[in-house]
């Protein structure tokens, strides 16, 4: 079957063509000296006959359906069929090419296509790590065996944490309580080398799969903000941590459902998150990464720590955000790839920020209404105001929609000057 998108993989066939006459032709100190017309007969001959034969030989079949060596193999074969062409052909034709030159740019050709071909591979195995949609059935009334299920093996050496989490939430009654244990990075003993490799490879898109096929999920760097975050995803609310020793043990209790979506990849640098924007429209938002993954899920658990919600100084002593994470906010380096949605329309250069569904469901209603009436925008007004409880972050959005809705060029550029003002005097960091 040949393979879905096989224009474009004979576009880069082409390509790949294109580059060897060229090498060849500045590299005439290997081919013989002949005109360079007679390369460029040679390229179009041998491109054309290259596609030819490679459909032949099943060159273009799909990824899905096909393994790394039989590709290869085809690659193979169609060099071998077009190096007896040329030694066959090119003697009988008017240029003064010889099958040498012919043989070296076949030669060529089939190494750089072998490295394609490894790397359509290897992205087809790296990528392949979606985990389906979760199937959550409303619960029926029943009989549990147990209410109370205690979890002795470390989440650090467990692969599918989400998916045990799954299983023992459906093993619950409602309020059914739940403990497990996870080993802290910060009790990981080993080089900084090694602790380089578990943080960032399983992070990274090409390289996370490559790490847990080897590691098989043993020894994780797992964070407190990771460990916490997912139990909330997966329908649990925490009680109380505790510390013994290397180990912290978590105590909570079945509150809902798992949530029904797709498993999120909030590991790697760059992370897009689903927001509400205007019309109440879901769009996706490009960021640096500066928390610890699923960190969006404790938000509330966080702000009911610290006794409430900071808005002004939130990254001072939120333990969601990383170290590196600090600087990034610090330099706004965190907000450059939202200059892309930006670019989009996505959003406005002053205005309210676009806010996950679980916050935006926190907000007065009044306000939901209000706030899906107005585009995002880049720079949120609650930098001149500088809010630190949630009644006042609601009054200084209110404020500012009521004005924009008035009159929207002339609040928008009253709003840009004061926030650039509070960014140079109070140096106000990413929120």
């Amino acid at each position: 079957m040949v393979r879905e998108g096989w224009k474009k993989r004979i576009g880069i066939d082409l390509l790949v063509w294109l580059l060897a006459v060229l090498l060849c032709m500045f590299w005439r100190w290997i081919a013989d000296k002949s005109e360079i017309k007679a390369y460029w007969v040679l390229f179009g001959v041998l491109a054309v006959a290259w596609v030819l034969v490679g459909y032949a030989v099943q060159l273009y079949r799909s990824y899905k359906e096909t393994y790394v060596w039989q590709s290869l193999l085809s690659v193979i074969a169609d060099d071998i069929v077009l190096i007896a062409l040329c030694w066959w052909i090119l003697p009988i034709l008017p240029y003064s090419l010889s099958p040498r030159v012919a043989t070296y740019m076949v030669v060529l050709v089939g190494g750089m296509e072998m490295i394609v071909v490894l790397m359509e591979h290897y992205w087809k195995y790296a990528t392949n790590m979606d985990v389906p949609v979760m199937k959550i059935e409303k619960r029926e009334q029943r009989e549990y065996a147990q209410s109370t299920i205690v979890d002795e093996t470390p989440l650090n050496d467990i692969r599918g944490i989400n998916k045990r989490f799954c299983t023992v939430n459906n093993l619950l009654p409602d309020d059914g309580k739940y403990i497990c244990c996870y080993r802290p990075q910060e009790y990981e003993r080993a080089s900084y080398w090694a602790k380089f490799v578990k943080r960032v490879l399983p992070r990274l898109l090409l390289t996370s799969r490559l790490y847990f096929d080897i590691n098989k999920g043993h020894k994780r760097m797992l964070s407190k903000t990771e460990v916490l975050g997912r139990l909330y995803y997966c329908g649990f609310e925490v009680d109380r941590t505790e510390t013994k020793g290397e180990l912290e043990y978590v105590y909570a209790h079945r509150k809902s459902q798992p949530y029904p979506q797709k498993q999120l990849k909030l590991y790697g640098p760059l992370i897009k998150l689903p927001r509400v924007c205007e019309n109440g429209e879901i769009k996706y938002f490009y960021k640096v990464r500066t928390m610890h993954p699923y960190a969006e899920y404790i938000q509330n658990y966080v702000f009911a720590e610290r006794g409430g919600m900071n808005i002004a100084d939130k990254s001072d002593d939120d333990w969601r955000i990383t170290a590196w994470g600090k600087v990034m906010r610090k330099y706004w380096l965190d907000e450059l790839p939202m200059l892309y949605n930006w670019c989009k329309g996505d959003l406005k250069l002053v205005g309210v920020r676009p806010l996950s569904q679980p916050m935006f469901d926190s907000y007065p209603k009044w306000l939901q209404e209000k706030r899906t009436r107005c585009k995002p925008g880049l720079l949120p007004p609650f930098y001149v105001d500088h809010p630190e409880t949630p009644e006042e972050l609601y009054e200084n959005e209110d404020i500012y929609l009521t004005q924009y809705l008035a009159h929207p060029w002339r609040t928008d550029t009253k709003y840009f000057f004061l926030i650039m003002k509070s960014i140079v005097t109070r140096k106000t960091h990413s929120a």
